[in-house]
């Protein structure tokens, strides 16, 4: 087997789209994140790449280091047992030490393991990948629904920084009281119209996002409303309505949960989201 790493989300998809586009539920967070590379370049000063697994001239797997938060976490999709022995060993020879992995359980429990060096693994998040077809509508709050722009960004980083202090919490883990998002990839995201907000006599309440589809499937989320406006049912609304539009749109709408969060799930299942199948986020201790 042979490993072979990109820094251009590009070339990646060039070589790998193919069967990325054989599973694309499966494959949804690889997919949209090198096409996000491909239309807004390579981040500077963090690590940075897709790679691609062969044996015997067809792909065994594809993983990508692209996460832009401390530790810079890998996400890894399933493979065969000898794919993640090629992609540990050359992650090893590049002298290179990825202490946090996401995507699938075990693949992710197996490239920390190689590298624990005795110290501790832990599974920080379970995580469920749900896909839609069809909507069952919930009732339909007051307010409408508008793409956020340039006016929205300081809005939409502190929304952003809650959602993920409120997912922490929610999930029973500790937030950390310095992360704040990366400002490039809000402006990424504003710039192509990839978040929403839902309004109430002018007042933004609610924000979700949608990927653009990538090989007919499209990705939901952030999903967050304040604590200040919840109980109202924006979230489902809101996420049923950009969930129709991507059905409409002859894509496979799915989104990501946190299994601890039973509130979220509850939404998503009411609406008409059904398991496809569970993931985690994987840690070492103490590197």
């Amino acid at each position: 087997m042979n490993v072979v790493f990109y820094e251009n989300g590009g070339l990646f998809l060039r070589d790998a789209g193919e069967f990325l586009a054989s599973d694309p539920l499966r494959f949804s967070v690889v997919a949209t994140s090198a096409e996000r590379a491909r239309r807004n370049g390579r981040p500077a000063a963090r690590p940075y790449w897709f790679a691609m697994i062969r044996a015997e001239g067809e792909i065994a797997g594809v993983a990508m280091r692209t996460h832009p938060d401390s530790p810079f976490a890998g996400f890894v999709a399933s493979m065969s047992a000898p794919a993640l022995t090629a992609l540990a060993e050359a992650l090893a020879a590049r002298d290179e030490r990825v202490p946090a992995w996401n995507g699938d359980l075990d693949a992710a429990q197996t490239l920390c393991l190689a590298i624990a060096d005795g110290l501790p693994v832990e599974v920080v998040m379970h995580t469920r990948l749900f896909e839609a077809r069809k909507v069952n509508w919930p009732n339909r709050p007051p307010g409408k629904l508008r793409n956020a722009g340039e006016s929205d960004e300081g809005l939409v980083a502190d929304w952003i920084r809650r959602f993920h202090h409120d997912a922490e919490l929610q999930g029973g883990r500790q937030p950390d009281p310095a992360w704040t998002p990366n400002p490039d990839e809000i402006r990424n995201a504003l710039a192509n119209r990839l978040l929403w907000l839902w309004e109430v006599d002018g007042e933004p309440v609610h924000l979700t996002g949608v990927n653009d589809p990538m090989f007919g499937a499209a990705r939901i989320g952030p999903v967050f409303t304040p604590a200040e406006h919840r109980g109202h049912g924006y979230a489902g609304w809101v996420v049923a309505s950009l969930t129709q539009q991507v059905l409409e749109a002859g894509a496979r709408p799915c989104l990501y949960t946190d299994q601890a969060n039973p509130v979220s799930n509850l939404v998503y299942e009411r609406i008409g989201y059904e398991r496809v199948h569970d993931e985690g986020n994987v840690v070492v201790r103490g590197s």
